[in-house]
């Protein structure tokens, strides 16, 4: 059985953690409109949005009950992955990279960072235009929408 890519960054798992949950929660508005995030202690900053943002990512989910993963494009099986997931969300992968009708993917599992190969086939694409940047020097969670920064967090730091 061939190994899984399992190479990563920090900083890019996080951003692309972060759309896939966005993704997930449904943050893609119809119309995006300017809102106020503020909640408790948190501080925001709203923006207004005239033009659609650039893509900050590609998010591919699954279309029909399983998903095989594959180590290579065209390798056996290592993993497959049922649709939807235990908690019924709708099985969604962030795209790395493409290769002919292969879509390399983050997975859903652990270690974090882990890739695998999928079916393009198998999947419906959609854009991300929104992003999170996590710091966790600065204790905040920032929210963009392409390049523009739509709000800022700030979290109480651990005691």
């Amino acid at each position: 059985m061939a190994a899984l890519d399992m190479s990563f960054s920090l900083p890019t798992l996080i951003v692309a953690g972060a759309a896939v949950l966005l993704l997930l929660a449904g943050c893609t508005p119809a119309s995006p409109k300017a809102a106020d995030h503020t909640r408790g202690a948190a501080s925001a900053t709203a923006v207004a949005f005239t033009t659609p943002a650039p893509s900050v990512g590609t998010a591919a989910t699954a279309v029909g009950p399983r998903i095989d993963v594959r180590a290579t494009p065209t390798g056996a099986v290592v993993l497959t992955f049922d649709n939807p997931q235990p908690s019924g969300a709708p099985l969604t992968f962030l795209v790395v990279s493409a290769q002919k009708d292969s879509l390399r993917v983050r997975l859903l599992q652990r270690p974090n960072g882990s890739t695998g190969w999928i079916s393009g086939a198998a999947v419906s694409q959609h854009r991300l235009e929104y992003s999170l940047a996590v710091s966790t020097e600065k204790n905040t969670a920032s929210l963009h929408h392409g390049t523009t920064l739509v709000t800022t967090y700030t979290a109480a730091p651990r005691s």
